[in-house]
């Protein structure tokens, strides 16, 4: 395990310099490979918590180790795996998820992890995934973000993903999304009402409201119409559009509105 700790770190280093000889670069990129093709699930989550909860690993690193997780384990053995592992595997990404302090970069791809799983097991093998990916987002700014990231993402994989697995349990998981907007609409609703109201009173940035904004315009194509009126989507998009920051992501809810719904 420490030899690999040592080796993905030196070869997220070397990548990340782009300084190396050619031929070391290749052989780092060929470890790497072989690395993702040959260990098991069970080491590769192992190294993925390790380097993620390690303060000593570059974000580089971690961004390495999640790239080994997503497509040595998750996009390739998630589903043989036994039910025990996926469940050890599930808590640990919860409780990096409820970790403050990630950089952009590596809190987007944790949330992208999380949305690649819920894909293959939500609602049946991950019956609480909304819920707690809510109640992550109510416990701070940083959560929050990465809360956003993931229900953007769990919308748009199952709007654009290519993955075989994806388009075999579409259907299923499109219903699941409806049955669930009834808990995710009010977190990103409430989070898009509080964080406008601060933008009212001074400044203060808008990244957190386009996070939320941009969580519902991916659900969007997934909501009966009398969601979106019941949560005033329509309405506080229309009023956004005054907001030059906020415009661009208001004009996207808009007109997926628009052109999926007939909304005049």
């Amino acid at each position: 395990m420490e030899e690999h700790l040592a080796r993905i770190a030196e070869a997220a280093s070397l990548l990340e310099s782009g300084t190396g000889e050619e031929h070391v670069l290749r052989q780092v990129q060929g470890y790497l490979e072989s690395l993702k093709q040959e260990s098991s699930p069970e080491v590769l989550i192992s190294l993925a918590v390790e380097i993620l909860n390690g303060v000593r690993f570059s974000d580089a690193t971690k961004l390495i180790a999640l790239h080994l997780l997503r497509d040595g384990v998750i996009k390739t053995r998630w589903q043989s795996l036994d039910e025990q592992i996926t469940l050890v595997a599930k808590t640990q990404l919860l409780n990096l998820l409820r970790k403050p302090g990630w950089s952009r970069n590596v809190a987007e791809t944790l949330a992208l992890v999380a949305a690649d799983i819920a894909v293959r097991d939500w609602p049946q093998r991950w019956p609480t995934f909304i819920d707690e990916v809510v109640e992550i987002g109510c416990s701070g700014d940083d959560q929050a973000k990465i809360a956003c990231a993931a229900v953007r993402f769990l919308g748009e994989e199952v709007v654009y993903s290519q993955e075989t697995i994806v388009a075999r349990r579409k259907q299923k998981i499109s219903a699941a999304i409806v049955v669930s907007l009834k808990t995710i609409f009010p977190f990103l609703c409430g989070l898009a009402t509080q964080e406008y109201a601060k933008r009212q009173t001074g400044l203060h940035g808008a990244e957190l409201l386009l996070a939320a904004l941009s969580a519902i315009e991916s659900l969007v194509n997934f909501s009966p119409l009398y969601v979106v009126f019941e949560f005033n989507v329509f309405d506080a998009c229309v009023h956004l559009l005054e907001d030059e920051q906020l415009r661009d992501s208001a004009l996207d809810c808009l007109d997926i509105l628009v052109s999926t719904r007939g909304l005049p």
